[in-house]
């Protein structure tokens, strides 16, 4: 006796391994955002004052590698400095002690010359933007001392 009706076994088959493929690949997401998350660079700036007039200026600035995970190492050779009314520095004149690379929980004292001109707000504030060469983005703003 033949059967109608009802879902046929091969159909069945096949939305159990979509199924299985579908979460795989959740599964596989967010692991995959949870690892690079952990071990993304978290960076602060910190003391950020300037001090200059017309071509003549000196940004200096704590940076701090403020990221727990192991192995998320922070690089400052090839860093960029771009701040308000200016086109940007590069590494060639910033000049950071002790290190340029950053483990996680250690510090740099930082400091960038340069003969161009910027513009502070009208309150004496300086907004900048430090890039570094994988990427990642700090922005702060230096005062005058």
């Amino acid at each position: 006796m033949r059967r109608f009706g009802g879902i046929p076994p091969i159909v069945t088959v096949l939305i159990t391994i979509a199924a299985v493929v579908a979460a795989s690949l959740v599964a596989w997401f967010m692991f995959v955002s949870t690892r690079t998350a952990t071990q993304t660079p978290i960076v602060e700036v910190t003391n950020a004052v300037y001090i200059g007039s017309g071509t003549s200026w000196r940004i200096s600035f704590t940076i701090r590698n403020i990221s727990g995970a192991t192995g998320s190492t922070v690089s400052l050779s090839g860093a960029q400095l771009f701040c308000d009314g200016f086109t940007g520095w590069t590494s060639a004149t910033l000049s950071c002690s002790p290190s340029t690379t950053l483990a996680p929980g250690q510090s740099a004292s930082c400091s960038v010359t340069a003969a161009q001109s910027i513009s502070p707000s009208s309150d004496g504030r300086l907004g900048c933007q430090l890039q570094l060469s994988d990427g990642t983005v700090v922005g702060f703003t230096a005062t005058r001392p």
